[in-house]
């Protein structure tokens, strides 16, 4: 009869203000913008396409494999949830600058002191002493994951985690990586490149 049923339906939204503050520069050199996408969506769609390797105009099946993609900015982690076909997005309170500021707190140092030492970490001439005083942020940043993850499992009963995908200059923090693969048991990956797209 042409009528949708189980449709599931996502409203998505953008501050205008913040749009065209990010459109002056372009409009200033009368540079014609086609398309703006909020940075959920344009991870999804990176997913979607790189990871999965669903294509426009293919019929393929949704599938119970999802990715969990973490994109962490400064003040906090964009946490999206995905087969390809269906999305679930979250954001975590946590971003880059909550280890850094742990730093501040515990080490006694500057912010821009704290930020070269959260950076260059590896190379202190204490590296434990540096990650346990980023310990408790560490583990605030697993909880709120393991949170997300298992209220989305407990919507998405028949959903399988393949593996996580961490994205944003955050991600870069030395031991992040490994600290969520041990406490998540889920493989977690730090994309340098692509792997579908190509161009000039």
């Amino acid at each position: 009869s042409g009528s949708l049923l189980d449709a599931e339906v996502g409203l998505f939204a953008m501050n205008r203000d913040q749009i065209s503050n990010q459109l002056r520069p372009y409009n200033d050199r009368k540079i014609e913008i086609e398309l703006i996408q909020i940075a959920p969506l344009a991870l999804y769609t990176v997913v979607s396409f790189d990871e999965l390797g669903i294509r426009r105009g293919v019929d393929t099946e949704a599938g119970d494999e999802y990715y969990i993609v973490l994109d962490m900015g400064c003040d906090n982690t964009t946490l999206l949830v995905t087969n390809g076909y269906s999305i679930w997005i979250r954001n975590v309170p946590i971003g880059g600058n909550h280890f850094t500021r742990a730093l501040t707190k515990e080490m006694k140092l500057s912010f821009a002191k704290a930020e070269h030492l959260k950076l260059n970490a590896p190379k202190h001439a204490d590296p434990r002493a540096v990650f346990q005083a980023l310990r408790p942020v560490f583990n605030d940043y697993v909880s709120e994951i393991q949170r997300s993850v298992g209220y989305f499992s407990s919507v998405k009963k028949s959903a399988k985690i393949a593996k996580v995908i961490g994205l944003g200059n955050g991600f870069k923090l030395a031991g992040l990586q490994k600290f969520l693969q041990q406490n998540l048991q889920y493989e977690v990956e730090r994309p340098e490149t692509y792997k579908a797209l190509a161009g000039d």
